[in-house]
């Protein structure tokens, strides 16, 4: 139950932050820390289901918590070098707060959905003459699809 509620809340956060990404181009602190505490409650829901003891439960929201740094750090890194390269910026650190709570949620999910949803971005921003155009909604749409798929086509 709780997991539920958690994950209930976890897809509100979600999207919350792409209306804020589409309306502002930002996503507050307080939204991001909130997404950052949700997605790390949820890593700890399938562990605690298996009743894992304190220490098991620790080490497990530790490597979350890892997965989701290193993410964070190549996305922050690669957004620095661009910013240095061509004087103009690619990525925000809003981006790059969503990518922290979003991997320690979905830690083999987030990446993947990240690339599909700059794909997606790059083929409207193309189709539409843009040059910048919020990235929260296409990464967070291309997650839920992904985590749509993989629940209808389980075996």
């Amino acid at each position: 139950m709780a997991a539920a509620v958690t994950l209930a809340l976890f897809w509100g956060l979600m999207a919350s932050a792409c209306v804020f990404d589409l309306r502002e181009r930002i996503l507050p602190n307080g939204l991001a820390l909130a997404l950052a505490v949700c997605g790390l409650a949820l890593a700890l829901a399938p562990p605690a289901a298996r009743g894992a003891d304190a220490a098991a439960l620790a080490h497990h929201l530790c490597v979350r918590a890892g997965w989701a740094l290193a993410f964070s750090g190549v996305l922050l890194g690669s957004e620095l070098v661009f910013k240095r390269v061509t004087g103009a910026s690619g990525l925000g650190m809003g981006d790059v707060k969503f990518a922290f709570g979003a991997t320690a949620a979905y830690p083999l999910a987030l990446p993947a959905a990240f690339c599909a949803g700059l794909l997606a971005l790059a083929a409207c921003g193309l189709a539409l003459k843009r040059r910048a155009l919020p990235c929260i909604p296409f990464v967070a749409a291309a997650l839920l699809a992904g985590q749509v798929g993989q629940a209808l086509f389980a075996f």
